[in-house]
């Protein structure tokens, strides 16, 4: 889980960091692979970071085989989301509320990150 800087679909998620959004790759493969929860969000025209008002989805949770094979865990189903309360967003292009930095006189109390949160369920498996 993190704030990877990349996209899922970007070299060094899937290349270097072993991710896929085949699930079914992330099942059957002989070497590390991880299945990127992420894949499923791209397609709904939201991110978790916006440059220039485009959305871009650069934080992430990628699961290992133990847990895509529900060995002691595994995700509920529809559970992984970017979280957006109202109090988080501005503009029209529903963009957060960034905090700033008090060194450049760009400080907003009300704000909260440059990214919005995301979250997904695991429930343990008998």
């Amino acid at each position: 889980m993190g704030d990877f800087n990349d996209e899922p679909f970007n070299r060094s998620i899937t290349d270097y960091a072993l991710s896929t959004g085949s699930l079914l790759k992330a099942k059957l493969a002989d070497s590390p692979r991880f299945y990127n929860l992420m894949w499923n969000l791209m397609t709904n025209s939201t991110g978790t970071f916006y440059f220039n008002n485009f959305p871009n989805v650069l934080d992430q949770f990628m699961i290992s085989k133990g847990i895509v094979l529900e060995k002691g865990f595994k995700i509920k189903k529809l559970s992984t989301n970017i979280i957006k309360f109202p109090e988080m967003i501005e503009g029209k292009y529903k963009t957060p509320i960034k905090f700033g930095r008090p060194s450049d006189d760009s400080l907003n109390e009300k704000g909260f990150s440059d990214h919005f949160p995301i979250t997904v369920t695991l429930e343990e498996t008998p």
